[in-house]
């Protein structure tokens, strides 16, 4: 009984969660496409914000991928004039990764497209169901850290 329901579960899941990304998605404006972002170079940007000048194997670590690709899209994005590379002055086998002015300032603007996006989403709500949205993604987080796996 208990594996008919976790498979209904999980069914139920494999549709619902790619329909609320997609529904939610960021979509790339014109005003990104012309600095030749992907969306890995996007989220890439956004977690160096996030941990704040991270390292290589921290980066690695939090977005799930491998050095080598880490490497190619860090490449990228230094070429653009998005980051730069600093080895540790404790550690030189340490390179962390810094965002430049050119690196913060396209950040503040896929940040303000996105809260924009979010925004403009939201008003159509009405107070109720905006409540009960909000409510839904603070109830979702909580499971997600009850039962999910340790963040590192």
């Amino acid at each position: 009984m208990k594996t008919y329901k976790t498979k209904q579960f999980l069914d139920e899941a494999f549709v619902a969660v790619p329909r609320m990304r997609k529904a939610l998605a960021f979509k790339v404006t014109e005003d990104i496409l012309k600095y030749d972002l992907s969306l890995a170079h996007i989220l890439i940007l956004r977690e160096i914000v996030r941990l704040g000048s991270p390292s290589m194997k921290d980066l690695v670590n939090s977005l799930d991928i491998s050095s080598a690709m880490m490497t190619h899209f860090t490449d990228q994005l230094e070429s653009k004039e998005f980051v730069e590379r600093k080895r540790s002055d404790n550690d030189r086998r340490v390179v962390n990764i810094f965002l430049t002015q050119k690196g913060k300032d396209i950040c503040d603007k896929i940040k303000s497209l996105h809260k924009d996006r979010l925004s403009r989403f939201l008003e159509k709500f009405s107070s109720e169901d905006r409540e009960e949205f909000i409510r839904s993604f603070g109830e979702l987080y909580r499971l997600i850290i009850k039962y999910g796996e340790p963040l590192q």
